[in-house]
Order: structure tokens, then C-alpha cells, then sequence
């Protein structure tokens, strides 16, 4: 049987490292999806140049970025990221 040593906050009480490693993970993916999400749409455009059928639920489900580049000091960059994939 592993033992490991106990973490105690100020008033004694154990401090669970499951729990605070759970809330690290949590706090991970609350971090990473926006930017994944954001950053996915380099290859959604390329899928969209390619498939322009599919243009119109990629507008709805992308509204967000496309609100970042038209409204946002983020317009150059993101233009410069999607530039990466082929479409302009």
C-alpha cells in the first residue's frame, strides 16, 4: 500500500491534492477550449473554400470570431492565421 504524506490547510483541516488536481484540469480546458476554438478557424475556412455549401452554419457556428475580426484590433492577426491555410 502506497502511503502519502497529508496536506493540511490553516485550520488543520486536509487539504484532498484528487480534488485540487480535478480543479486544475478544469481550470485547464476552461483556458484551452476558447483559444482551440478560436484557432480552429484556419482549417474551417479551408473546409469552407472547399465545401461552400456548408458556408452559412459555419458563419452561425463561427459568429463569435468573425465579431472578433470585424470588431477587434485582432482583425490583421486572424487574417494572417487563416492566410496560413490557403484562403484570403
Amino acid at each position: 500500500m502506497k502511503e502519502t504524506a497529508s496536506q493540511k490547510d490553516r485550520d488543520g483541516t486536509e487539504i484532498d491534492d484528487d480534488a485540487s488536481d480535478h480543479g486544475s484540469a478544469w481550470l485547464a480546458w476552461l483556458v484551452a477550449m476558447p483559444i482551440v476554438y478560436v484557432l480552429s478557424i484556419g482549417p474551417v475556412g479551408l473546409i469552407a473554400k472547399n465545401h461552400p455549401g456548408e458556408t452559412a452554419i459555419l458563419r452561425k457556428v463561427y459568429a463569435p470570431v468573425i465579431w472578433l475580426h470585424e470588431n477587434t484590433p485582432l482583425r490583421k492577426p486572424l487574417e494572417m492565421y487563416v492566410g496560413l491555410f490557403g484562403v484570403h
